[in-house]
């Protein structure tokens, strides 16, 4: 066995153990822009901001991540690593512009139906209306 091969054995060993059992904890992203937020910041945390992995190692842990739409447009980035930070950088843009989440909200909000007399009906209600307020706030801000 060659020294190399040794090196890259252990070194693939120790990566894998970097992040183990966390990179499960990665959701896959099917481009539903309501959830892209969620998505984004497990991936910050876990991969993004991990200075131990390399980018070759975090644009595939991304691409195995993906699903559909926005797969396909990480797909014409290189996948040695060179890319990661550009095609990243076109997914922030296309799902995490703050002008598509808040039309994304508005619309949602304007299209619940009416609660009807019934409890159920009214805590349902006033539960998705909170959640969207919750999604509209910038920072903090509740104006």
């Amino acid at each position: 066995m060659k020294v190399e091969e040794i090196d890259a054995e252990h070194y693939f060993h120790n990566n894998n153990s970097l992040i183990g059992h966390r990179h499960l904890d990665i959701p896959t992203f099917y481009g539903n822009i309501e959830n892209w937020s969620a998505f984004h910041l497990i991936f910050k945390a876990l991969v993004i901001d991990n200075q131990k992995i390399p980018n070759v190692q975090k644009h595939n842990i991304l691409r195995m991540h993906l699903k559909g739409e926005p797969f396909n447009f990480i797909k014409p980035f290189k996948s040695d690593g060179t890319d990661f930070d550009n095609a990243y950088r076109r997914l922030e843009k296309m799902y995490g512009s703050q002008t598509l989440q808040h039309e994304y909200q508005w619309n949602k909000l304007t299209s619940l139906q009416q609660a009807r007399e019934s409890p159920e009906s009214l805590r349902t209600t006033h539960n998705e209306i909170y959640a969207i307020v919750n999604a509209l706030k910038t920072d903090g801000n509740s104006e």
